[in-house]
This record gives structure tokens, C-alpha cells and sequence, in this order.
């Protein structure tokens, strides 16, 4: 843990990531402490079902705190904290803790991506600029596919 943020192991926090947003249930061990966020009773029986699964994945896998929200439709039907982001100070998660996303990142971008491209909001092979005005020329076109496919030549975090 470094400030108060924790870095996660990619399997675990990826299989509580996915299994809260299948909200599907499995049993409990309520010993990890949560706080509340959004909590819609058109959804009350899915949200404890996922909230026990996520609670039993937290115990097996040793996490210690996560943050969940899921929307339909754009709306936020549950946000809730569970666990602790600093075991040391007791903090507990709220469902405003930011945490490190790391590899997570990519198959949600993924994902993303080819939803954009079915709605035809997205052409992979136009060049960044399309998209993002700002983005500097360069001296052979950049396109989103090289983007998203780490070969479009861009540095690495560098400014």
C-alpha cells in the first residue's frame, strides 16, 4: 500500500470487478466491514446476492477492500465500500476511494472500443486527431487502431 492507495493483484481484483457486474450471488462472510453509497430497492435482492458473492471473493482471495457501482441504463443503482483501503489506520472504503486500476485498464478499454465501433461512433483507422483535436501532428499519421494496439510509436508517459 503506498498513500492510502492499495496495488492489486491483476486475477483478484479483475474477478471481483467482473463478478459484481454479472450480480450474481453465492454466500457470504460478513465480516468485512462496508460503508453505504447508492442502494436502489428495485435491485435489492441482485445487489445482496453480488454483494455476499463479492464478500465470499474478498475473504477467499485476502482482499481487503474494494469499491463497487453498477448503473442501468445511466443511472447508478448501487455504490457501495467494502472492507478497508489502510488495514494499518482502519480506513474504511467508501464508494468515493479511488484505487490503483492498472491492468484492469485494458480489457475495459477493450471493451469500449468495439461497443464504439458497433455504434459506428468509432473508425479505428482514421487518425487520432478526429477525436482528439489536440493531439499534435505528426510526421506519418497516427491512427486509433495503432493507439490501441501500443504500436502507433508514442512514448511511453513521457510528458
Amino acid at each position: 500500500m503506498k498513500n492510502g492507495w492499495i496495488r492489486w493483484r491483476g486475477g483478484s481484483f479483475i474477478g471481483a470487478f467482473a463478478l459484481s457486474l454479472l450480480l450474481a450471488g453465492a454466500c457470504a462472510s460478513q465480516q468485512i466491514p462496508e460503508t453505504v453509497g447508492v442502494l436502489s430497492p428495485d435491485y435489492e435482492a441482485a445487489i445482496a446476492e453480488a454483494k455476499d458473492l463479492l464478500l465470499e471473493v474478498m475473504d477467499t482471495e485476502s482482499i481487503p477492500g474494494l469499491s463497487v457501482a453498477v448503473g442501468v441504463d445511466g443511472e447508478v443503482v448501487w455504490s457501495q465500500g467494502l472492507g478497508f483501503s489502510d488495514l494499518e489506520q482502519q480506513v474504511l472504503v467508501d464508494p468515493e476511494t479511488k484505487f490503483r486500476s492498472g491492468s484492469v485498464s485494458k480489457p475495459m478499454t477493450s471493451v469500449l472500443l468495439a461497443l464504439l465501433m458497433e455504434r459506428g461512433a468509432l473508425d479505428l483507422d482514421a487518425p487520432v486527431q478526429t477525436y482528439v483535436a489536440e493531439f499534435p501532428e505528426k510526421r506519418w499519421p497516427i491512427t486509433s487502431r495503432q493507439v490501441a494496439g501500443h504500436i502507433a510509436g508514442i512514448r511511453h508517459y513521457n510528458g
